[in-house]
C-alpha cells in the first residue's frame, strides 16, 4: 500500500472484522462509562477497556487499551483530566494504563500500557488496536490510507474516513524491554487492515519472565479535519503529528565527534589504500567499494566523492592533493557518439563472477544518469570549468531521454535505443518516481548556468508530473530531498504555489520512512535512531544517502526560510543532530568485530580503514553485508563542512549541532586582535542545541572569549561555557536564539 498514489481507497476487510471485532457495537452499548471529557470517553466492557475518540460529525475511533480475560478484576481509575491512571489485575499480572488527553488545538491522546508479570507468561498476538466506526459503533466501510509502517520505519499509520483524518504512532522504543525479553520483532508490527489500524503486538519467541515490568503499548492518536483536502495539507498534518510525537519521545543525541579529524583520515585513506584508488590509462579512479576492482569504475562514484572534496577544499581554504589526483577523470566517462555520460568506464570489462542485473555497459539506471549530471552541475557551480563543459554537453541527450519516457523514468533502459529493460520497481509501483524531480533539478542548474529559458520550461514540465503521487513519490531517499529542493527553487522563480506544495509532499514522503525509534539489540551497540533508509524498501540505513539528505535538507531550509512549516524545520534539525553523533557507527573500527560482516557482497572489509560500511540494520544483523562504501566516504567531509564553521582570519571554529542563519563577523585588521561573530540558530526552542568554540591549536591558552545569548522571551545574558580538556568552550541554546561571540587576543 505504501507506494500507491496518493490516497488509497481501502476496502473493508469483512473477514477481519468478523474475526477480531465481532460484537463491538454491542460491547460498547453495554459498556460502563469510566470518564468523559470533550472528545474522549473511557469505557469498560466485559471484554475490553476502550478509549473512544469523537473524530468529527460521523466518525469515532475506538482505541482498545486492554483486552480482558475472565480473570481481569474491575478497573480502578484515579487522576484528573488531562491525566488519568487506570489499574487492573489478572492471572498474568498487573496492568497500569496512563492516559493523557488533550483537546487543544486538536484532539490528541497518548495511552501507555504497562504489565508487571506475576508469573512467566507468553502473550498472544493481538489484533490491531484501533477500529474506525460510525456514531453507532459499527465499522466503517471505506477509508483512505496515506502511509503506514513498512519494515523498520517508524510505527505510524496515517488514515482518513469521512470527515476525519487520524495520525497514529506507536512508540516502539518504549517496547524495547518487551522485545528484548521475548525476542519479538517490532519491524512491520504497525499496519492497516481497514477498518482497523495500529499495532499488532507480536508475541515473540520466549515468555516474559516472572516479576518484570514492561511497556506493551505506547500509542499516540491525533485527529484533524475532513479527508477531502489537498496533498500539501495532508503532508503538513502528517509532519505536525510526527513532530508532536518526537517532542514526547525524544532520545538524547550520542557522543560528540570531531568530523574534521575523521575527514582528514578519510582523505589519507583514499589516497594510500590500494583497495580504494586505481589507475587506468594514466588517470586515477575510485572504486565503489573497498576492494571492488572486479568491476569498472563508475561515474556516479567519482562525481559524488569529488563534490564532497571540492566543498571541503573551499571550506578548508587550501587545495587538496586528492582532488588534484582525481582531476579530469569524469571526462573519461563521456560518450561522444551519444553525447552523454556512461555509468561504467568505457573500455573496461567486468571481471567479477557474480554479476547483478545492472552490470551491463549498455544498461542505464535512470537515477544514475540524472544524479551524475546533477553533481557535474554542482561542480560547475563550484568553479570547475571542465565539469561544466561535460554538464552542458550532456543536456541534449538527457532532454531527449526525458521526452521519450514522458518523464516516467523506468528502473533500467538501453542507453542507445532507450528500450525499457525494467519498467517498474515492483508490479504496480511504477518506475523511479522521484527521477522526474531529479531531472527538474538538473534543468534548473542548466538554466542558472546558461540563462536559457528552455531549461526552466523543461523543469516545470517535469515537476508537473509529480502531482498526485503523494507519499508514494519516494524511490530513493536522497533524490526525493533533491526533488524538494528543486521544487522550492521553482516556486521562488515562478511564484507558482503548486511547486511549494509539492516540495512539502516530497519532504513528508521522505520522513514517513524515518526510523524514529531505537530497537533493542542486545550486544550490538550502535544506534539507528532517527535514521533514514536509502531506498523506499531498504532494510538498512546507509552513509552516502544520509549525508546527502543532511546536506540537501539544509539547503532546503536555508532557501525556503520562513516558508517552511515549523514541524518540518524541527524534524530536519533534529535529524541532523542525531546523524552527526551516530554516524560514527558506520565505521567498522567503531563496532565490535563480531558485529561486522567478513564476507561482504562487494569487495572486502578493512576494519582499520576510515571508510564507512554501507549498511546498518535495525536488528542485530551484522553491519557491512553489502560492503565498505567508498562513494560514502564523503560522509565525514559533509558532516565537517555543515557543522564546523570557520571564517578567514578568525583563529577559532564554531561547531553547532544545528544550522546557523544570518551569520556575520567583523575583525579589526589583517592580523586581528578582536573578532565579533553573530548568528542565529535554526531549530525548535526545545530541546536545547549544543555549540562549541574550538580555538586553533596554535592559540590554545592565548584567547579571551565572551559569549552572549539572547533567547525568545528572555533577556540577553552572558554565558560561562564549560571548558573541555581539549580547550573547547561548550554551551547550549534554544532554537531561534541569537548568539554573539567576542574574541580578543591575550
Amino acid at each position: 500500500m505504501k507506494g500507491n498514489p496518493p490516497f488509497t481507497r481501502h476496502p473493508v476487510n469483512r473477514e477481519f472484522v468478523a474475526r477480531s471485532w465481532a460484537g463491538h457495537a454491542l460491547q460498547i452499548k453495554h459498556a460502563r462509562l469510566l470518564s468523559r471529557s470533550g472528545s474522549f470517553r473511557v469505557m469498560e466492557s466485559d471484554q475490553a477497556v476502550w478509549l473512544i475518540v469523537d473524530c468529527g460529525t460521523s466518525v469515532l475511533a475506538a482505541l482498545r487499551l486492554l483486552e480482558k480475560d475472565p480473570h481481569v478484576s474491575k478497573v480502578k481509575m484515579t487522576g484528573e483530566l488531562p491525566d488519568l491512571i487506570l489499574k487492573t489485575a489478572c492471572l498474568v499480572g498487573d496492568y497500569e494504563i496512563r492516559l493523557r488527553l488533550i483537546e487543544d488545538p486538536v484532539p490528541m491522546a497518548r495511552a501507555t500500557v504497562r504489565l508487571t508479570t506475576r508469573e512467566a507468561a507468553k502473550l498472544d498476538p493481538s489484533s490491531r488496536e484501533i477500529l474506525a466506526t460510525d456514531l453507532h459503533h459499527e465499522p466503517l466501510d471505506k477509508g483512505l490510507l496515506f502511509t503506514t509502517q513498512s519494515g523498520s520505519n517508524s510505527g505510524h499509520a496515517f488514515v482518513a474516513a469521512d470527515d476525519a483524518t487520524l495520525f497514529y504512532f506507536q512508540n516502539l522504543t518504549a517496547l524495547g524491554s518487551y522485545a528484548a525479553l521475548t525476542g519479538a520483532a517490532l519491524s512491520g508490527c504497525v499496519g492497516v487492515e481497514w477498518p482497523a489500524f495500529g499495532m499488532c503486538l507480536p508475541s515473540g519467541e520466549r515468555p516474559l519472565p516472572k516479576g518484570v515490568t514492561v511497556v506493551i503499548s505506547d500509542a499516540f492518536l491525533r485527529v484533524t479535519g475532513n479527508s477531502d483536502r489537498g496533498e500539501a495539507t495532508r503532508a503538513i498534518e502528517f509532519l505536525d503529528g510526527l513532530a508532536w510525537v518526537y517532542r514526547k519521545t525524544v532520545l538524547p543525541p550520542g557522543k560528540w565527534v570531531d568530523w574534521t579529524r575523521v575527514a582528514q583520515r578519510t582523505m589519507e585513506a583514499l589516497e594510500k589504500s590500494r583497495h580504494s584508488l586505481r589507475k587506468i590509462s594514466g588517470k586515477s579512479f575510485l572504486n565503489a567499494y573497498v576492494g571492488s576492482d572486479g568491476k569498472p569504475p563508475e561515474s556516479m562514484v567519482q562525481a559524488a566523492v569529488e563534490v564532497a572534496l571540492c566543498e571541503y577544499e573551499c571550506w578548508q581554504l587550501e587545495p587538496l592533493p586528492l582532488m588534484k589526483r582525481l582531476e579530469g577523470n569524469l571526462a573519461a566517462f563521456f560518450l561522444k557518439d551519444l553525447g552523454t555520460i556512461a555509468r561504467w568506464l568505457p573500455g573496461e570489462k567486468f571481471r567479477n563472477e557474480d554479476r547483478g542485473e545492472e552490470q551491463d555497459a549498455e544498461r542505464m539506471d535512470s537515477w544514475y544518469l540524472l544524479h551524475t549530471l546533477m553533481n557535474l552541475g554542482r561542480l560547475a557551480t563550484l568553479g570547475k570549468k571542465a565539469e561544466q563543459k561535460l554538464f552542458l554537453d550532456s543536456l541534449a541527450y538527457v532532454i531527449k531521454t526525458a521526452h521519450h519516457f514522458e518523464h516516467d523514468w523506468p528502473v533500467f533502459y538501453h542507453r542507445r535505443t532507450l528500450r525499457v529493460l525494467k519498467r517498474e520497481v515492483k508490479e504496480g509501483l511504477g518506475g523511479e518516481r522521484d527521477a522526474a524531480g531529479l531531472y527538474a533539478h538538473v534543468m534548473l542548474q542548466a538554466w542558472e548556468l546558461t540563462a536559457d529559458r528552455k531549461y526552466l520550461d523543461e523543469a516545470e514540465e517535469a515537476a508537473s508530473k509529480l502531482t498526485g503521487l503523494g507519499f508514494g513519490v519516494l524511490y530513493q531517499t536522497n533524490n526525493t530531498v533533491h526533488t524538494a529542493v528543486a521544487l522550492g527553487r521553482l516556486w521562488k522563480v515562478t511564484g507558482n504555489s503548486l511547486y511549494r506544495e509539492l516540495s512539502l509532499v516530497c519532504m513528508a514522503s521522505v520522513l514517513s520512512h524515518l526510523w524514529m525509534w531505537e530497537p533493542a539489540r542486545p550486544g550490538s551497540p550502535w544506534s539507528t535512531y532517527m535514521g533514514l533508509p536509502p531506498l523506499h524498501d531498504a532494510p538498512y540505513i546507509a552513509p552516502y544517502e544520509e549525508a546527502e539528505v543532511l546536506a540537501a535538507s539544509r539547503v532546503f531550509l536555508a532557501e525556503m526560510g520562513e516558508h517552511v512549516p515549523a514541524s518540518l524545520v524541527e524534524l530536519w534539525v533534529e535529524y541532523g543532530k542525531h546523524l552527526v553523533s551516530r554516524a560514527s557507527n558506520y565505521y567498522p573500527a567503531e563496532l565490535p568485530s563480531e558485529s561486522v560482516c567478513n564476507t561482504p557482497r562487494e569487495g572486502i572489509i578493512e576494519r582499520g580503514l576510515p571508510i564507512p560500511l554501507e549498511d546498518l540494520y535495525a536488528s542485530s544483523e551484522q553491519a557491512g553485508q553489502v560492503g565498505q562504501e567508498i562513494y560514502g566516504a564523503g560522509l565525514a567531509l559533509i558532516l565537517a563542512t555543515r557543522t564546523f564553521h570557520r571564517w578567514r582570519k578568525v583563529p577559532f571554529m564554531v561547531w553547532a549541532s544545528v544550522p546557523l542563519a544570518d551569520a556575520e563577523f567583523s575583525a579589526d585588521g589583517k592580523r586581528p586582535s578582536k573578532v565579533v561573530i553573530r548568528f542565529k540558530l535554526v531549530g525548535a526552542e526545545s530541546p536545547r542545541h549544543g555549540l562549541r568554540i574550538i580555538p586553533s591549536s596554535r592559540r590554545r591558552g592565548k584567547n579571551e572569549f565572551k559569549v552572549w545569548r539572547e533567547e525568545p522571551s528572555k533577556r540577553r545574558a552572558m554565558l560561562k561555557p564549560l571548558v573541555t580538556k581539549h580547550g573547547h568552550l561548550v554551551f547550549e541554546a534554544a532554537g531561534t536564539a541569537r548568539i554573539e561571540i567576542v574574541w580578543q587576543r591575550k
